[in-house]
């Protein structure tokens, strides 16, 4: 999606809103899974696991939203 006007970012914002507002659960079941395995697995592993780009994306997606709104 490229956005070049207004209109666009209003679109943008709100499809942007419905994503994180239909997956804001994954993100405190991947922390607290985390945090559970956190004796079983070593830190420089989480990395490694996918969840980091996600989390960066959510951080990234609300920063959006914050200055958007």
């Amino acid at each position: 999606m490229k956005i070049s006007d207004l209109d666009d970012e209003a679109r943008f914002t709100e499809m942007l809103t419905s994503l994180l507002d239909e997956h804001k659960d994954v993100v405190s079941m991947l922390a607290d899974g985390f945090y559970q395995s956190r004796d079983y697995i070593a830190v420089s592993s989480y990395s490694s696991m996918g969840s980091v780009p996600a989390d960066q994306s959510l951080v990234i997606s609300e920063g959006h939203l914050a200055v958007s709104t």
